[in-house]
């Protein structure tokens, strides 16, 4: 991602199932939060991941992920609720067509409802996540969130105040209209506090 960089390292499958053993065993948390943007989207690998988990009676722990809503399947869903996934976190962000497009998604309110639906389906909880004021944002397209968030029916939802990042085109475009976030502290920059004025 533009934030970090665009290069992309897999550990093997058996590397990750090894570290989550041994975190099992020496922590007994009971829960793990995979921080990954495409975490399901490297079907092959996951389904192997799974495979060792769901086979390995020391493993005890849920967990529970970030997911794209254009990356997931029945397949993949069914292997990881077998493995212990407990909610999946889907980044839907909007629901409007137009604020989609505008944040250049890439990623549909179709493919959105279809990802929850089929989550739900394999047992697993969802917590959908929306942003709210883009600068060309307006009454009705939050409204259109508000009402896409409700016909999805996921478990969760949290809406969270725009917030650029660095390096990113919803970035490029604010720095043009607001240019004072150029020296912005990175203190602003939490979800919860607007940095630019909406």
């Amino acid at each position: 991602k533009g934030i970090s960089t665009r290069k992309v390292r897999f550990r093997s499958p058996q590397n990750i199932y090894q570290e989550l053993v041994v975190f099992e065993e020496k922590y007994k948390k009971g829960r793990i939060y995979f921080v990954d943007d495409y975490f399901l989207l490297n079907k092959k690998r996951l389904l192997e991941i799974f495979d060792l988990l769901s086979n390995d009676a020391r493993v005890k722990f849920k967990w529970y992920c970030q997911a794209r809503v254009d990356g997931v399947d029945s397949e993949i869903l069914k292997g990881a609720k077998r493995s212990g996934c407990d909610m999946i976190i889907y980044g839907i962000e909007t629901g409007d067509k137009d604020e989609l497009e505008y944040i250049n998604k890439k990623a549909t309110l179709e493919e959105a409802g279809q990802a929850i639906k089929l989550s739900k389906e394999a047992g697993i909880r969802t917590r959908a996540n929306f942003m709210i004021g883009f600068p060309m944002s307006t009454h009705k397209t939050i409204s259109n969130s508000i009402h896409f968030a409700k016909s999805i029916n996921a478990d969760l939802y949290r809406f969270f105040i725009v917030s650029p990042h660095p390096n990113t085109i919803l970035w490029e475009r604010l720095e043009k209209l607001y240019p004072e976030l150029a020296n912005i502290g990175w203190d602003k920059f939490d979800f919860y506090s607007p940095s630019f004025d909406t």
